[in-house]
Parts: C-alpha cells; sequence; structure tokens
C-alpha cells in the first residue's frame, strides 16, 4: 500500500528489502551445520538412495529420535519416495521432505500451467517484464530468478488493483466505513518516507 503513493519515484524497496528493512530487529538463531560422510557412488542409482535412507535410519536410532526428516531435491526425493512407500514399516518414521528450492520450482510451474493462458503470459511479456523467447521456460519454473521476480511482480499489480477497487465498493456499500479507510491511508502517508523496524513500531494504531 506505501508503494501505491509513489508511482514514479519510488521510494519503496520491494517484497525483499522492505522485509530486510522492517524486520532487522528479529533475534536470529544461529544453526550448527554438520556434515555426513559422503557416499561414493552415483547419486541417481536406487542403491545409494536406499543407503541414504539406512543412513538415517541409524541416526534416528543414535539420537533416540521417534522421526527423522530426510531433505532431498526433486530427482532423489522421486527415488526415496518410491523406496519408502514398497516398505512402510521400515521407512515409515522418516519424513521424506522435497528441498524449498525444488517446491518453489514447482509451485511457479503449477501457476504457469494454470494461468498462463489466461492471460499471465501475455501480461509478462507485454509488460516488458519477461522476454518473449524466455517466457516459456520461465512459466515453467525452470528460470527460477526470472520467474520469481515476476510472480513477485504480479502479486504486487493485483494487491495494488484490488485496493483501489475495495475503495471504492468501501465508499458505495458502507459509506460509514469511508472515514475509517481515509484514516488508514493518512496513517500509511506518515510512515512511507521512512519504512523500518523503528518506524511501523511507533506508528499510530
Amino acid at each position: 500500500m506505501t508503494r501505491m503513493l509513489e508511482p514514479c519515484d519510488q521510494t519503496i524497496s520491494s517484497w525483499t528489502g522492505f522485509n530486510i528493512m522492517t524486520r532487522d530487529r528479529v533475534q536470529v538463531t544461529e544453526d550448527v551445520v554438520g556434515y555426513l560422510p559422503t557416499i561414493n557412488a552415483p547419486a541417481t542409482d536406487m542403491a545409494t538412495v536406499q543407503k541414504i535412507l539406512r543412513e538415517a535410519l541409524n541416526i534416528m536410532s543414535s539420537l533416540q529420535l521417534e522421526r527423522i526428516p530426510v531433505v532431498l531435491d526433486q530427482a532423489l526425493f522421486a527415488k526415496a519416495t518410491e523406496i519408502a512407500w514398497k516398505d512402510v514399516d521400515r521407512y515409515g518414521r522418516i519424513v521424506l521432505m522435497m528441498g524449498n528450492f525444488h517446491t518453489i520450482c514447482n509451485f511457479m510451474s503449477s501457476i504457469g500451467k494454470m494461468f498462463g493462458d489466461a492471460g499471465l503470459r501475455d501480461v509478462a511479456v507485454e509488460s516488458g517484464v519477461i522476454a518473449e523467447g524466455s517466457i516459456n521456460r520461465v512459466l515453467e519454473g525452470k528460470q527460477y530468478n526470472r520467474a520469481v521476480r515476476l510472480h513477485k511482480l504480479m502479486y504486487e499489480a493485483l494487491m495494488r488493483i484490488i485496493w483501489k477497487g475495495f475503495q471504492v465498493w468501501i465508499e458505495s456499500n458502507h459509506p460509514d466505513k469511508g472515514p475509517q479507510i481515509r484514516s488508514t491511508d493518512l496513517k500509511i502517508r506518515s510512515i512511507k518516507e521512512d519504512v523500518c523496524h523503528e518506524t511501523l513500531a511507533a506508528a499510530p494504531r
């Protein structure tokens, strides 16, 4: 909403920058990263995937855990799921998870399949956000950075349209709520020059 106030000379960062600016006081707990022994075998071999699952069971047993998560990329996840489903009694306590990167790529591919021919392709190309030669790969979720940028911009554009339509609708259907909406707009204008954690915390409620 704050970005809508300056359509030309934009002073508010987009999604990533905005969250960094407004969440810079969040306490971050440092993780301890450890590496397991390397398995000297082809990653695409089913025997290698079985070895990974057996090692996970050994770690779970040594740490006395009820369950253990195993995060894999998309190719290994498919093979591990096939093995685990065939032997539920043995591998049932392993929680198989696809990594965030491939999960996001699958979601973006789903959005592309659902809305690509419903106007998303045309909007992306005609707005100049995505080149015509790249749009197919973007909608398939293959070009990660470009696809993420497209979806962030589309989200912001749709939210702007929704907010403008909501303002018109509220004035027509609930005129008694008009002062509250205008008050909210004034509060947003008061913080747009310096959007940070301190400004948001001190903003009037």
